[in-house]
């Protein structure tokens, strides 16, 4: 029984971290748009965008880059330099919700 309840635990704090996650926004110094690229250095590929006003979801912070992922799904990576991390409230409790 303990070892359910442990699972549940776990199994509901990944289900929170996903549904509630940060995310990443172009900082007030970036004009055009931040590049996001396939791996976490200067010279990878370009393979996307971030305008200013969009976020993007973070995935994990790794040295001078944070991995994101866009809202149809495609990793990127950013410069940390250029990006700001911005958490994500939590959504607000409606009046048909109650405890039980």
């Amino acid at each position: 029984m303990n070892r359910a309840r442990g699972l549940l635990c776990l199994l509901l704090a990944l289900f929170l971290q996903v549904a509630w996650a940060d995310r990443v926004v172009p900082s007030n110094h970036v004009e055009n748009h931040l590049v996001g690229r396939a791996e976490p250095k200067a010279g990878s590929a370009p393979v996307g965008r971030l305008e200013p006003g969009d976020s993007a979801r973070l995935v994990a912070s790794v040295p001078y880059w944070y991995e994101i992922s866009l809202d149809n799904g495609t990793p990127e990576f950013v410069s940390k330099a250029w990006s700001l991390v911005v958490p994500e409230p939590a959504p607000a409790a409606t009046a048909t919700d109650s405890i039980r």
